[in-house]
């Protein structure tokens, strides 16, 4: 998760896991916090620079859902820069296989949270990745507010 500090990064995503513990509890949805593959060397662990994204679930309607989760400590736009190609590129094949894909974004200066759904987001990414686009940001008044019951029903 790149542009907000480690700790407030780390809270954004406690606050998705609580979420996705109520989901489970009221049977909407199970949805998992993955984690980039770990190495352990005797230098210490060397963490995989690819992993899935992370989340990963399953939907009550028996849609697949994955999305990422990014912190933006300024402003009120996210850079493309902030999601890597590989992280792209599997949320475009949960798009494509029918499932449901997403950027829910924390921008902390503005103190707001924001879903970006991936088929929004995925035609502008992929040009910019292909230097064929610019700007290389999108604004949180593009996306979708996420409120205070999370962004399950943006899905049911």
């Amino acid at each position: 998760m790149k542009g907000g500090s480690r700790r407030s990064a780390a809270a954004w995503e406690f606050q998705l896991e609580r979420w996705h513990a109520v989901y489970a509890a009221k049977r909407q949805a199970y949805v998992v916090h993955c984690h980039p593959k770990v190495t352990v060397t005797p230098r210490g662990p060397v963490f995989s620079a690819e992993g899935p994204p992370d989340f990963m679930g399953v939907l009550s309607n028996g849609k697949a859902v994955s999305f990422e989760a990014k912190e933006v400590s300024k402003g009120g736009s996210l850079p493309f820069k902030y999601i890597q190609l590989h992280q792209a590129q599997a949320l475009r094949a949960v798009m494509n296989h029918g499932g449901e894909a997403f950027v829910a974004v924390r921008f902390a200066e503005l103190e707001t949270n924001v879903l970006f759904d991936w088929r929004d987001l995925d035609h502008d990414y992929f040009e910019w990745v292909g230097g064929t686009r610019q700007p290389s940001t999108v604004l949180w008044t593009m996306g979708h507010a996420i409120d205070s019951g999370g962004w399950i029903s943006r899905y049911l």
